[in-house]
């Protein structure tokens, strides 16, 4: 089984289509249960859902279970983010699922309030969803940005699980590495350009093993792309070119701010990617699988 448990908060709006299509792209039989949680705002409704909302929670409700899946819809009153953070810690749910906020195509380049402070305080993965790609299977072309880091090798660690458990749902996994120009431009000034490529021979070396493991685990289809410049604008551009189903990302870094508490890297691309964006947050569990 892959998810145990989905908590997945709906505000009953369109922009929820985006999360019930990428669910609905999943397949029923490596997930045990779905908790659909719509959260009535307190701040500014603290009325009981009335009869419309009701009723387009059953109907979310039932074109899940149409799909196949095992679901329980709740309503629960209080601030969102902080009911579904809560639902999640007590139902020790495995993924947590959000849409992104009011802005179409992130225009103003502003996390909604909700999917930040989820990503921020989650307990466990979070999944941002996007409508665009989300017909096509989830895991169906999966690209995994590896920075060497711990939580890079955490994300990658629960994806290769993930695949042995799981045989033929991962299709495809690109190994996507950026060499940050700022870094590049430094060496340049210490070392001349054969030690970099040196340098950046010893990477791929490195990306490979990886290839080798995500392969023996059961992927078909595993490569490497590497670019060099601004980890997100080259991620972004990455996924405009190629169109994954998927994103994966190790959350890392810590601060006052909260996109530096999930790092600054998944931070952005979640906010702005044109699929769904997974991401592993900092000194929490793994995918439990």
């Amino acid at each position: 089984m892959m998810f145990k448990h989905i908590l997945v908060a709906t505000d009953l709006r369109s922009r929820s289509e985006e999360i019930l299509s990428s669910l609905g792209s999943m397949n029923p039989d490596f997930v045990g249960k779905i908790t659909l949680l719509h959260v009535l705002d307190e701040r500014s409704n603290g009325h009981p859902p009335d009869e419309e909302r009701q009723d387009q929670l059953a109907k979310q409700k039932a074109r899940l279970e149409g799909r196949g899946f095992r679901v329980e819809a709740i309503s629960l009153k209080g601030v969102p983010f902080d009911v579904i953070v809560h639902e999640a810690q007590v139902r020790e749910t495995s993924l947590a699922v959000i849409g992104r906020g009011d802005s179409p195509r992130w225009k103003s380049r502003i996390m909604g309030e909700t999917a930040l402070r989820v990503l921020e305080l989650c307990p466990c993965p979070v999944m941002v969803c996007h409508g665009e790609g989300a017909q096509n299977p989830l895991f169906g072309d999966v690209v995994l940005g590896v920075d060497f880091s711990n939580e890079a090798h955490q994300a990658l660690q629960s994806l290769k699980k993930l695949a042995q458990e799981n045989a033929g749902l991962v299709k495809k996994v690109t190994l996507l590495h950026i060499h940050e120009q700022k870094n590049i431009d430094l060496l340049l000034k210490l070392v001349n350009r054969e030690q970099i490529e040196q340098i950046v021979a010893l990477e791929r070396e490195r990306l490979e093993e990886m290839v080798l493991g995500l392969r023996s685990a059961g992927i078909p289809d595993v490569s490497v792309r590497m670019r060099t410049g601004k980890p997100v604008d080259e991620i972004l551009a990455d996924i405009e070119e190629n169109r994954p189903t998927l994103v994966v990302l190790g959350a890392q870094g810590q601060g006052r701010s909260e996109m530096y508490r999930i790092g600054t890297t998944a931070f952005r691309v979640a906010q702005m990617a044109s699929c769904g964006v997974l991401v592993v947050p900092l000194s929490r569990p793994a995918l439990p699988f």
